[in-house]
């Protein structure tokens, strides 16, 4: 029994630590908020550059097909909160030039994409106690490399979400019904795919950005916080818009800028917040030895 109230008093005092660590790097000695800012900045500039080459592939891919044009604007529609008339006319435009914008899309958003990149970066070698990034040239590199693979991970959301859709429509043999007649099954796959996809991207930056070898565990805590996180983020966020806040009695035409770059910058801050809750964690559980607080405690239930 000793032994168990030990393991005990250690995981209580681990828990305890974690949180208490995370809190204070967060809000007193990282200023975590200002980063989130920072990112929220470049982001913001890069929007416009994706929907120029956005723009520019719907002029050659999606002119010919109107069914599949008008299904995009209306995919736009329900992500944007914006009246379908704008969106369409902003697109169209652009469709019309998507010569010239898709040139200037790409520079664009390579300049811009390499700047966040690198904020990124800064942000997260704060967070995970880096005292010296990366060399110029090979940070510009990581930047380059990470921009098509933020295009990629925008592609498999795209697919993962239409794969849902066809799942929950198909007939499960066994059972003879669909997903969408049972409605657990519906939403588990709403919340279970976006929240993997998060958890394994958070995992995917956490390890690579940072210049420094950053332990799985800690960069696993980190993207599981940060994953759960956004999932509950993203229900508090849509629930405040709706009912608590009318900001376009505020700002007039720019209350839809002002939502994206509240949420830009929430996004952004969740990220950071899930990094220092992993760079916490290796450091409290180098501290504890928290792996072997489980391994004592299995001892210890064996030997009752």
């Amino acid at each position: 029994m000793e032994r168990v109230s030990d393991s005990l008093r250690n995981s209580l005092g681990f828990c305890w630590s974690l949180i208490k660590g995370t809190y204070v790097h967060t809000f007193f000695v990282d200023n975590v908020s200002i980063m989130a800012a920072a990112i929220s900045f470049y982001a913001i500039l890069s929007i416009i550059p994706l929907l120029l080459i956005f723009s520019a592939i719907s002029g050659y891919v999606l002119e010919s097909s109107t069914v599949a044009f008008q299904k995009v604007l209306d995919l736009l529609i329900k992500v944007i909160p914006a009246s379908a008339s704008d969106i369409t006319g902003f697109l169209s435009s652009f469709v019309r030039k998507k010569a010239v914008f898709g040139v200037i899309g790409i520079l664009g958003l390579v300049w811009a994409a390499s700047r966040i990149f690198s904020v990124i970066e800064n942000a997260l070698n704060v967070v995970w106690r880096v005292d010296k990034g990366r060399p110029y040239l090979k940070s510009k590199l990581l930047s380059i490399v990470l921009v098509p693979l933020s295009v990629v991970v925008l592609v498999a959301s795209v697919l993962l979400t239409a794969l849902y859709t066809i799942v929950t429509h198909q007939t499960i043999p066994l059972l003879n019904v669909s997903l969408q007649e049972i409605g657990y099954g519906t939403k588990i796959l709403q919340v279970g795919i976006p929240l993997c996809l998060g958890i394994l991207l958070f995992f995917l930056l956490y390890k690579a950005i940072p210049h420094r070898r950053v332990p799985t565990s800690a960069a696993l805590a980190g993207a599981l916080f940060a994953g759960i996180s956004w999932e509950i983020a993203k229900f508090l966020f849509d629930l405040y818009i709706k009912h608590y806040t009318n900001l376009e009695r505020v700002y007039g035409s720019f209350g839809t800028l002002v939502v994206m770059l509240l949420w830009i910058f929430y996004s952004a801050f969740i990220v950071l917040v899930g990094a220092e809750f992993g760079a916490t964690f290796e450091e409290v559980s180098r501290k504890y030895k928290f792996f072997e607080v489980f391994k004592r405690y299995r001892q210890a239930r064996r030997a009752k």
